[in-house]
């Protein structure tokens, strides 16, 4: 396999800070990237694995403490580092016992997104034990 040598990469930018833990939120905890960003016509998504501070301590109260779920953001085009808007609920959570019971809290981490068919494909890590595999039929389809 050949690899990008890094004198090729042009720029690097942290963008994450712009997705700051929400109090009271899934993500109260922190947001760290998941699976590859997407350059849409609204702007650049990108999904991310939001984990959940303890309830006495500002975490979503619906949600158990430690709990890692899936959120979105959307970045502008022009400046990558401007967050446009954020889901406030996950789209992706641990539903399924082998998403609920292994080595971690209940957790799904995106770790990969493919367009195959006519669907995303969207692989997840399911409690540091399992992959999972959600598919979405695209719109336009």
């Amino acid at each position: 396999m050949k690899t990008t040598p890094a004198r090729a990469i042009v720029r690097i930018t942290a963008i994450l800070s712009a997705v700051p833990p929400q109090p009271s939120h899934f993500g109260s905890a922190c947001a760290e990237a998941g699976a590859i960003a997407l350059a849409t016509d609204r702007g650049v998504l990108l999904r991310y694995n939001g984990a959940n501070r303890a309830h006495d301590q500002g975490g979503d109260c619906a949600c158990l403490p430690g709990w890692v779920g899936l959120g979105q953001a959307l970045f502008a085009v022009e400046r990558p580092a401007q967050l446009v808007a954020r889901l406030d609920r996950p789209f992706l959570h641990a539903e399924f016992d082998w998403e609920l019971r292994e080595f971690t809290p209940p957790a799904v981490v995106a770790n990969g997104r493919v367009f195959f068919k006519g669907e995303w494909l969207l692989y997840y890590g399911a409690a540091d034990r399992r992959i999972g595999l959600a598919v979405c039929r695209s719109p336009n389809r």
